[in-house]
């Protein structure tokens, strides 16, 4: 019989996967560059406009804790059909919205609604792989995730200078119309028998089995830190370079390179025989880059000092993505959307909390304090010996897990 891999196409499913999973930074990040221009077009102050994007990112993390769970129960498929559509409404909504009250209220629901594409992502990996095979294909889809994240704002930019904040919208509502056309191809990957009954109290013991296994909750906060690492640089290195003399083709162009860089590791790192130890070296580089970024930023060294601890930090990023989703993911595989789900809200708070926490003080004292504390909490995490690295990858059988065709 065909693997459900085959059923659905390498090729369809690696491109499908890694533009369901970029579904967070597109609604997060595409629209930063034209957030004056919304602020204007609403007569609102900034703070009220960063207000859009705080509720998208808590819409984000709660969104993924109920839809990972919930496709334990009906599958796949039908949550990511549902989460597309009400993303493509929502979107429209947002265009239209008549005040800033209205499109804060319509980017937490477009929030929620986007977490499905990301959240299911992770669960369709763990459904269809496992061993070698589970962490290359989480490589790849970290791969397309992590050069998303950093370009997201790029071409937001671009798109704004050409069509303004209405352009950018328009642009995520034809992404999701097209992902829902797509998915009315998508072949189920979890059969009637995987199947688990969901109730509030049947998800609550789901994670708390899942947060009482050390082999998850290792890997699930390192996640966390990953993503607050990445949140902290890329919200504060476009003022930084603009400071440093950088027009926006520059910091564009470093941008860019900085995320090929991470993209690159994580594709890589994939292919190590150990995550366990993967995890290790990753925390090693970023708290190398780290280091030179913030004595960079405290000494007002030049800009090329900083540029070089930020490609430490974003190679280690690269890497330390795929180890904490891969070992993260196998220790919870036959859970996987409950998995799935708090490994995205607790990385996703622990985004929403950085931003916060960063906004308090101007990019050049927030950013080395919090890109240290950071690192030195990822390095301490992945210290061998800790619980994290206390249960290896299953080393079963690299065949595919579906035997169906189910639609």
């Amino acid at each position: 019989m065909k693997t459900q891999q085959t059923e659905n196409g390498k090729l369809f499913l690696v491109m499908y996967l890694g533009v369901l999973s970029a579904f967070a930074p597109f609604v997060m990040d595409t629209y930063l560059a034209s957030m004056p221009q919304l602020a204007a077009y609403f007569s609102a102050s900034a703070s009220e406009a960063q207000m859009s994007l705080a509720s998208c990112v808590a819409g984000l993390a709660v969104g993924q804790l109920f839809l990972g769970s919930i496709s334990d129960s009906l599958g796949r498929k039908a949550p990511i059909l549902v989460s597309l559509a009400v993303y493509a409404a929502v979107t429209a909504g947002c265009i239209f919205s008549p005040c800033m009250g209205w499109f804060i209220a319509l980017r937490f629901v477009q929030g929620v609604a986007a977490s499905g594409g990301v959240v299911l992502t992770r669960s369709i990996v763990a459904d269809c792989y496992r061993g070698d095979r589970l962490t290359r294909m989480y490589g790849v889809v970290g791969t397309i995730n992590g050069v998303a994240t950093v370009m997201a704002p790029v071409l937001g930019g671009v798109l704004a200078v050409l069509w303004g904040w209405k352009g950018v919208f328009w642009a995520l509502l034809a992404i999701g119309a097209a992902m829902l056309a797509c998915t009315v191809a998508f072949r189920e990957t979890l059969p009637l028998h995987r199947r688990i009954a969901v109730s509030p109290s049947a998800m609550y013991a789901s994670m708390r089995s899942l947060l009482a296994d050390k082999r998850f909750l290792m890997p699930c906060i390192g996640f966390a830190m990953f993503m607050s690492l990445i949140i902290v640089n890329l919200s504060s290195a476009p003022f930084i370079f603009k400071s440093m003399g950088l027009d926006e083709g520059g910091i564009s162009l470093l941008l860019g390179i900085n995320s090929i860089s991470l993209g690159i590791a994580a594709l890589l790192s994939s292919r190590a025989p150990s995550q366990k130890r993967v995890m290790w070296f990753s925390a090693i580089t970023i708290m190398a880059g780290a280091a030179i970024t913030s004595m960079a930023l405290w000494h007002g060294a030049s800009l090329w000092i900083y540029e070089t601890g930020l490609l430490s930090t974003y190679l280690g990023l690269g890497a330390l993505n795929t180890a904490t989703v891969a070992l993260a993911m196998e220790a919870g595989r036959h859970q996987a959307g409950a998995a799935s789900a708090l490994l995205g809200a607790v990385g996703y708070l622990a985004g929403g909390v950085v931003t916060a926490l960063e906004g308090m003080a101007e990019p050049h004292v927030s950013t080395p304090i919090l890109l240290m504390l950071l690192a030195a909490a990822t390095l301490a995490l992945s210290f061998p010996g800790k619980p994290a690295a206390s249960a290896p990858i299953s080393q079963q059988s690299n065949t595919d897990l579906m035997k169906h065709g189910e639609n």
